[in-house]
C-alpha cells in the first residue's frame, strides 16, 4: 500500500513539474512571436504537455488534459494575449496533446522508438494531434476576428508537429535498448553540430547552407543513443527557430512573408527531425537483429558442442571442396582429430576437410552421396571406422550464394547392431523351436487319432458280442452281472475314445441351421437313463424352437458331456435343471446341478486337458479330465462361449451361449 502511495505521489510530482515546464515554454514562445502575429513560430509547450499527460495513468489522462488546458491558457494570458484567445488556445492545446497520447498508446504500450514502426506511430500521432490543434486554433482566431483561418492553421500545424516530434522522444527513449553505441570519438559529434548550427544560422550568414545539418545529425543517428539524439534534436530545433527569429541564417530573408518563413523553417526542421529519428530507429533495429542472430548462432554452436551425439557443420563450395565450420567433442572422439573445427568456438573460419584417413574419407563419401537427395531430406549411410560401426546422417541446406551448408550427425551403432543381430538370432531360434513343437504336437495328435480310430473297431466288436450274450435268456445271474460290467466299461472306453477324437480331429460335416431346443431335448433323453441309475432327476424347462449354425453332432456331444458331468457330480436324490433362454441375438443354455460346486480359483482350469478337480480326485470320481476340454474345443470351433459358474459350495451352472439365427425357410411340398 505504501509503495502504491509513493508511486502515485511521484507520478503527480512529475506531472506538476512538466506542467511547470509547459507554462514556461508557452510564455517564452509567445514572447518570441513576431509582433502582431496571433501564433508563435514554434510551440515547444505542445511537446512538454504531451509528456505530462503520458506520465499519468490511463484513467487520469482526461483530468491531466484539463490541467494542460488551464496551464496553456495561463501561459498565453501571462505573455499578453487576450483572455478569450488564451482560453481558446489552451483548450485547443489540451485536445491536441490528449489526442497525441491517445493515438500513441492505442496498443496499450508506449513506443520506445526502437523500431521504424514505433517512429512511424509517433509521426502519425503527432500529425493527427497537430492537425486537430491547428483546426481548432484556426477556428478560434477566425471566430474572434484576430487572424485568418488558413494562415493560422498552417502555422500552428507545422510549429506544433515539429515541436512534438522533437521533444517527446526525450521522454520515450529511456529504455535499456537506447543506450549509447559507437566508438569513443562519437562525443566529438555534438561539438561539430554546435559549430555547424552557429555558423549556418548566425546573423552574418545568409548562404543557403541549412542542409549541412543533415550529415551531422545522421552521424549522431549512427553513433549516439536515441536519448542523446533526442536531446540534440530539441536543441537544434530551438536554436534554429530562435536564430531565425532574430534574423540569422538562410531563412531570414526580409523579402519573405512571415507565414512563408515559418512554414519553410518548420518544414525543414520537421524533415530534419523525422529523418534523424527514422535513421536511428533503423540502425537500432539492425543492431538488435544482429545481436539476436549472434545470440542464436552462439546458442546453436553451444548446442552442437554439447550434443550427446556427434555433430559436424560443413560448408561445400561450388567446386565440391568441403570445410568444417563446427564440430563437437563427440564427433572428434568418433572420427578423429582431422574433423575438428577451429579452436575458437566463436570463429567463423572453416577448416578444410581432406581425405587423410578412413574417417574423413567416409564423411566425404557420405556428403557426395547426399548430393542427389532433395534439400532438407536426410540420407544415412553406415561406415566402419576403427572397428566401430558409425551411422552418418547427412542433411543438405542450399543457400543463395555459391556454398551449401551440410550437417552430419555421427552415431555409434555398433552395440545396437550387435543387439539387433542377437535378437534376430534369438527370434529365429524361437521360431524354429516353435515349429518343432508344433510338429511334435501334430505328430502326437495324429498318433492319438490313429490309435483312437484303431480302438473303435475292437470296442464295437466287444459291445456287439456282449449285447448278443446278454440276449441269451439262459444266463446265470452272476454271468449276466459280469457281462453288464464288461458292457459298461466298454461303453466308457468308447466314450473316452470319442472324446479324444473330438479334440484331435475336425469334423468333416458342414455347419447348418440347427434347432437347439430339439438337440437339448434329445441330449436330456440320452442321459436320462444314466441319471435314473444314479437317482438323479433330470428336468428340462419348456421353451420354443431356436436356431443356431453348427454341426449337429458337435452340439450333441457338447450338451451330452455337460449333462453327464452334472449328473456325475450330483448326489443321489438331487436334480439337474436344464433351461434354454432366448434373446434377439443369443441362445443361452444353462445346466445347473446340486453337486459340491467348484472353488472359484479352479474355474479357469477345469477346461484344460487332463485337469481333475479337488472333489473328483479326493472322491475318486471316474474320468480322465478330457470331457470339458473337448467341450471347449468344439465350442471354439463354432464360435460358441462356454463357462462354469459356482461359489464352490452349492452346485455348479454350466452356461453355453450361441449366436442366434432366423428359422430357416422350409421348401414347399412337391405335389
Amino acid at each position: 500500500m505504501a509503495v502504491a502511495t509513493r508511486s502515485r505521489s511521484l507520478g503527480a510530482s512529475r506531472y506538476a513539474a512538466m506542467l511547470a515546464v509547459t507554462f514556461v515554454l508557452g510564455v517564452a514562445a509567445v514572447e518570441l512571436a513576431t509582433l502582431g502575429e496571433s501564433t508563435s513560430a514554434w510551440w515547444p509547450a505542445a511537446g512538454a504537455a504531451t509528456i505530462a499527460i503520458l506520465m499519468m495513468p490511463r484513467r487520469w489522462r482526461i483530468v491531466a488534459a484539463v490541467g494542460v488546458a488551464v496551464v496553456a491558457s495561463l501561459s498565453n494570458m501571462v505573455a499578453g494575449r487576450a483572455v478569450d484567445l488564451s482560453i481558446a488556445f489552451g483548450i485547443a492545446n489540451a485536445i491536441e496533446t490528449y489526442l497525441v497520447v491517445l493515438v500513441l498508446t492505442r496498443q496499450a504500450r508506449t513506443p520506445r522508438l526502437t523500431s521504424v514502426r514505433e517512429v512511424s506511430s509517433l509521426v502519425i500521432a503527432a500529425s493527427a494531434g497537430a492537425l486537430v490543434g491547428a483546426i481548432l486554433a484556426g477556428l478560434s482566431v477566425a471566430i474572434l476576428s484576430v487572424d485568418d483561418f488558413g494562415s493560422t492553421a498552417l502555422s500552428v500545424f507545422t510549429s506544433h508537429v515539429s515541436a512534438i516530434l522533437a521533444i517527446v522522444p526525450m521522454a520515450l527513449a529511456w529504455g535499456p535498448e537506447a543506450r549509447s553505441r559507437g566508438p569513443a570519438y562519437r562525443w566529438v559529434q555534438p561539438v561539430v553540430l554546435a559549430a555547424v548550427v552557429a555558423f549556418v544560422f548566425s546573423p552574418a550568414n545568409q548562404l543557403p547552407l541549412e542542409f549541412v545539418l543533415f550529415p551531422v545529425l545522421m552521424w549522431a543517428a549512427f553513433t549516439l543513443s536515441t536519448r542523446a539524439l533526442a536531446i540534440e534534436l530539441v536543441l537544434v530545433v530551438a536554436a534554429t527557430t530562435t536564430l531565425t527569429i532574430f534574423g540569422g541564417g538562410p531563412f531570414a530573408d526580409p523579402s519573405w512573408q512571415e507565414l512563408n518563413r515559418r512554414f519553410v523553417v518548420q518544414a525543414f526542421l520537421l524533415t530534419l527531425v523525422g529523418s534523424s529519428l527514422y535513421v536511428s530507429a533503423a540502425r537500432l533495429e539492425q543492431m538488435v537483429s544482429a545481436a539476436r542472430a549472434e545470440r542464436r548462432e552462439q546458442l546453436l554452436r553451444t548446442g552442437i558442442v554439447g550434443a550427446p551425439i556427434g555433430m559436424l557443420m560443413l560448408r561445400e563450395d561450388r567446386a565440391g571442396n568441403v570445410s568444417v565450420i563446427q564440430s563437437n567433442t563427440r564427433a572428434v572422439l568418433e572420427l578423429g582429430e582431422h574433423v575438428a573445427s577451429a579452436p575458437n568456438p566463436a570463429s567463423t573460419t572453416a577448416v578444410p576437410l581432406l581425405p587423410v584417413d578412413d574417417a574423413t574419407r567416409s564423411v566425404l563419401d557420405a556428403v557426395e552421396e547426399s548430393i542427389g537427395s532433395p534439400t532438407h531430406d536426410p540420407t544415412s549411410v553406415e561406415v566402419t571406422v576403427r572397428d566401430r560401426t558409425l551411422r552418418l546422417t547427412v542433411t543438405r541446406t542450399s543457400s543463395d550464394d555459391d556454398e551449401t551448408l551440410v550437417t552430419v550427425q555421427v552415431q555409434d551403432v555398433t552395440e545396437r547392431l550387435h543387439s539387433e543381430r542377437a535378437l534376430q538370432r534369438a527370434l529365429q531360434d524361437e521360431r524354429e523351436a516353435a515349429e518343432r513343437l508344433r510338429a511334435v504336437d501334430r505328430e502326437r495328435d495324429d498318433f492319438v487319432a490313429s490309435v483312437s480310430h484303431e480302438l473303435r473297431t475292437p470296442i464295437t466288436s466287444i459291445l456287439g458280442f456282449v449285447e448278443i450274450l446278454l440276449d441269451e435268456a439262459e444266463l446265470e445271474p452272476a454271468e449276466r452281472s459280469q457281462l453288464e460290467i464288461v458292457e459298461r466299461n466298454a461303453r466308457r472306453l468308447g466314450g473316452l475314445v470319442e472324446d479324444i477324437l473330438a479334440i484331435t480331429t475336425t469334423s468333416r460335416s458342414q455347419p447348418g441351421p440347427c434347432d437347439v431346443t430339439t438337440v437339448a431335448e434329445e441330449a436330456v433323453q440320452d442321459v436320462h437313463t444314466g441319471a435314473l441309475h444314479r437317482g438323479v432327476r433330470l428336468r428340462m424347462h419348456d421353451t420354443v424352437p431356436a436356431y443356431v449354425v453348427c454341426v449337429r453332432a458337435d452340439l450333441e456331444r457338447i450338451l451330452i458331456n455337460l449333462l453327464s458331468n452334472a449328473v456325475k457330480f450330483s448326489p443321489q436324490g438331487a436334480s439337474v435343471e436344464v433351461e434354454v433362454e432366448l434373446t434377439d441375438s443369443v441362445v443361452r443354455i444353462a445346466i445347473t446341478d446340486q453337486g459340491p460346486g467348484i472353488p472359484p480359483d479352479q474355474l479357469d482350469g477345469v477346461f484344460e486337458r487332463f485337469h481333475r478337480g479337488t472333489f473328483a480326485t479326493e472322491n475318486q470320481v471316474p474320468g480322465v479330465g478330457l470331457g470339458l476340454a473337448m467341450v471347449r474345443e468344439l465350442a471354439g470351433r463354432h464360435h460358441f462361449a462356454v463357462r462354469l459358474e459356482s461359489d464352490g459350495v452349492s452346485g455348479t451352472t454350466a452356461i453355453l451361449e450361441m449366436p442366434r439365427v432366423a428359422e430357416p425357410q422350409r421348401s414347399p411340398a412337391t405335389p
